[in-house]
């Protein structure tokens, strides 16, 4: 299990190092702690003398400490090596950090700050009775998952080629791969699974088969769910009837369900990532297709270089990061999350193919999905199976289950660029209303393409391998 090492401090005189350091000369690199101001979070909420430090390419840690004349462990505590990352965290001082940034192998340094998760909007529980597996033939490897309305008229939304209307009276069904997301892994990063929900059959399981979250800074680290927020974007992502990819596994990778932190997040993927590569070495691509990687988390700093990073890592080995766009009404370029180019950031809608009201808007959101009462999967705390959630969490899963079908189908564990491109082939344009003006938001909707006009009647979706 991955632990952050308690190291405590070595004897040797700060000014020691001062010394040898100052003499050099050289610029300092920049610390990007405060390149913005938070205008949405407390002040408090760059964490107390935690620190990430970012090398520059092919800079090694050993040439690091050798440059600094010390190791590094030994001029703060709570140390922890960020491989893939290129760089570390550190618990110190700033007298300390002032020191390490005159190495010129040092790109930038800064200061942990804290995440909060997007808080969801409830509706009444208790909707398990109208839960029902369509009972129609299949067809070639496709078939009408849902039948049961309202569950099953957010899932059509998003197989349909035009908009559909709660009040026909036919019932629109959601056209899907038989076997969709089948051996893709979505790594869930949220507040908990409930792993042996019915929901799940199976399918969802701990991230290593972990009894206990190393990435919960605070809170029950324990690997089930006390908030019902992980469960419930799980079963929307890959739920046997909830679902858009009902036959992914689903990691439950707990980051904490009440706030966490950017360091926390960034060595989660750390790890997520080894898992996907180890993945890849061993299994070939009929046992293992890919990785999706889901958040629903925000933050109050206004520079998350290390979380932007890590991201650019994830997507570079293969793995796609979905997030939610959040549920604040406002511009969601105010989130360095959603404005990274490497990330999917997913906007609300509700069945009528209008903003909900807390969805976050504008150019920073790359497509929008169903996110206004949405049946979910409830975990064993609460008295029902079943529940009904709001918002962009519910939405981000729904496309995390979409990209997971592109995933399975096509075995795209190592091309993100041709998982985005089905995505834009794809999905639905100029379907949704009662977004601002300005700034202006992409008017594109979440689509598995089963329907689209635009294919032959071999592909299940545009640009699939016939």
């Amino acid at each position: 299990m991955v632990v952050f090492a308690w190291i405590l401090p070595a004897l040797l005189p700060v000014s020691a190092i001062a010394t040898s350091l100052c003499s050099n000369g050289s610029e300092l690199a920049p610390d990007v702690s405060h390149a913005g101001q938070s205008q949405k979070g407390p002040d408090s909420y760059l964490v107390k003398d935690s620190y990430i430090i970012k090398l520059k390419n092919n800079y090694s840690i050993e040439e690091h400490v050798d440059y600094i004349g010390s190791n590094v462990s030994s001029i703060g505590h709570d140390y922890y090596y960020l491989d893939i990352f290129s760089g570390y965290a550190i618990t110190t001082n700033r007298s300390v950090i002032q020191l390490i940034r005159r190495d010129p192998g040092v790109k930038w340094t800064k200061s942990n700050s804290l995440l909060y998760p997007y808080t969801p909007l409830l509706s009444p529980a208790g909707r398990k009775d109208q839960m029902k597996p369509s009972s129609r033939q299949q067809l070639k490897r496709w078939r009408p998952a849902i039948q049961s309305v309202p569950l099953s008229f957010t899932l059509a939304m998003q197989s349909a080629a035009q908009k559909l209307s709660r009040f026909t009276r036919d019932r629109p069904l959601y056209w899907a791969l038989d076997d969709a997301g089948r051996t893709v892994d979505i790594y869930v990063l949220d507040s908990g699974i409930d792993i042996n929900h019915p929901e799940f059959e199976g399918r969802a399981s701990n991230f290593r088969g972990w009894n206990t979250s190393p990435f919960v800074p605070l809170g029950d680290p324990r690997m089930g769910d006390l908030a019902g927020h992980g469960t419930c974007v799980a079963s929307v992502a890959g739920g046997r009837l909830t679902g858009t990819a009902k036959h992914a596994n689903l990691i439950n990778v707990k980051i904490g369900d009440v706030i966490t932190t950017e360091l926390h997040v960034i060595s989660a993927i750390i790890q997520v990532i080894t898992e996907h590569k180890n993945k890849k070495r061993t299994f070939s691509r009929d046992l293992f297709a890919g990785s999706v990687i889901n958040w629903s988390f925000g933050g109050y700093d206004t520079n998350l270089f290390g979380l932007e990073s890590i991201i650019q890592q994830a997507k570079a080995h293969g793995i796609l990061t979905v997030t939610a766009a959040g549920n604040e009404n406002t511009d969601a370029a105010a989130d360095p999350i959603c404005k990274s180019k490497d990330i999917i950031c997913v906007g609300a809608v509700d069945q009528a193919y209008r903003k909900t009201p807390g969805s976050n808007y504008g150019e920073a959101i790359t497509v929008s999905a169903p996110g206004h009462d949405i049946v979910c999967a409830a975990p064993s705390i609460y008295s029902n199976l079943y529940t009904a959630e709001s918002g962009t969490s519910l939405a981000a899963a729904y496309v995390s289950g979409t990209t997971a079908q592109f995933i399975g189908y096509e075995k795209l564990r190592s091309d993100t660029g041709t998982i985005i491109q089905r995505m834009r082939d794809n999905w639905n344009v100029g379907f949704l209303q009662g977004f601002p003006s300005r700034p202006a938001t992409p008017n594109t909707f979440n689509s598995n393409g089963f329907k689209k006009p635009n294919k032959s009647p071999d592909q299940p979706y545009v640009g699939a391998p016939a």
